[in-house]
């Protein structure tokens, strides 16, 4: 009976000592790879360059570069906007005002029924086209503020007219339809602020 004792003892200690074994092994594998991880992580962590926001806060350089990409792409609607509203001969007028509208909310339809009321478009019989030499945008927190160099052109090419037009808006992204909305924005609540003509002598 005493040897069978022993047995029984011998039996529970050496499933005692494979369960530590195990345990053990258990930890070492838990413990090198975590190291590997940390060491990984680290590594990764080196790669990522980071640079300054507008604001001051401390940003990895690919969400800068995103954020930079947006912006490029938001004046590049801004600027698709404004060649098609004011940039157009007697014979496209129409195409080109209906692609502005199409990524524009009902503040430009209003602008250009304003026109259209008042006469303003009656001067394509004076002239031959309307064109833009050179638009500069800003773009804060997605309210934006251009200028435009408009020229109204003569029949014999000369300059008629030369404006300097203001505006602001705001602009939201929105899904891409190509050839309608090619960047896949769309401008909301625009204001004329000022449209100033100058001398063209």
């Amino acid at each position: 009976m005493i040897e069978q004792e022993q047995n029984n003892i011998y039996n529970v200690l050496s499933k005692l000592q494979s369960l530590i074994r195990l345990l053990i092994i258990s930890l070492i594998i838990t413990i090198i790879s975590s190291i590997v991880y940390l060491v990984y992580v680290t590594k990764s962590q080196e790669k990522i360059l980071y640079g300054v926001s507008e604001k001051g806060d401390l940003i990895p350089l690919h969400k800068l570069e995103l954020k930079e990409s947006e912006m490029i792409l938001q004046k590049a609607n801004i600027d698709y906007f404004l060649r098609h509203f004011y940039a157009f001969d007697k014979y496209d007028i129409q195409e080109r005002v209906q692609k502005a509208l199409y990524i524009s909310d009902g503040s430009v339809e209003k602008i250009y029924e304003s026109y259209l009321q008042n006469g303003s478009l009656v001067l394509l019989d004076q002239i031959n086209s309307q064109k833009i030499n050179h638009i500069e945008v800003e773009i804060q927190d997605d309210n934006f503020y251009a200028l435009a160099k408009i020229e109204q052109i003569n029949n014999d090419k000369s300059i008629y007219n030369s404006y300097l037009l203001e505006v602001k808006g705001k602009i939201v992204k929105t899904s891409r339809n190509y050839p309608l909305n090619p960047f896949g924005y769309k401008i909301y609540d625009f204001v004329e602020i000022s449209i100033t003509k100058k001398d063209t002598k």
